[in-house]
């Protein structure tokens, strides 16, 4: 039986929850090669390179870094072309990576408070978590 688009979704996050990068990865590259205009299949591709490094050399980590930056930019700009789009939530969510991903914490922190505003759920993590690297960055 094919997998479902929410099957994979959930299996790669218990992969991401139990540290299993490398088998996350695995399965995030079936995903997109099995929905390709998928925006959750082209948005797990991406955050699997970096969501779980343990193993992974320091070159490694720095080069899936940089890529999960470049794929998550050029989700953010093609993302209204997919089908089925994204919603709200689900495109917050990709912002909020890419902030996180590329270091932004201030523009994660505004995010989070457009979302607050918008009632965008999940909106406050993106806020809690730009505060807090902001914070960390005054010493």
């Amino acid at each position: 039986m094919r997998k479902s688009q929410e099957d994979y979704i959930r299996d790669i996050r218990a992969l991401f929850s139990s540290e299993k990068g490398g088998a996350a990865r695995r399965l995030a590259a079936v995903f997109i090669r099995r929905y390709p205009q998928d925006f959750r299949a082209r948005y797990y591709s991406a955050l699997s390179l970096s969501e779980t490094t343990a193993g992974l050399s320091k070159a490694r980590v720095a080069s899936n870094k940089k890529r999960t930056v470049a794929l998550m930019l050029e989700l953010m700009r093609t993302r209204r072309r997919l089908t089925p789009r994204p919603t709200p939530r689900q495109a917050h969510a990709l912002e909020n990576e890419y902030y996180w991903f590329s270091q932004q914490p201030r523009k994660q922190y505004q995010l989070g408070l457009r979302g607050i505003h918008r009632k965008v759920p999940g909106a406050g993590y993106s806020c809690g978590v730009g505060a807090a690297m902001i914070a960390l960055e005054c010493g």
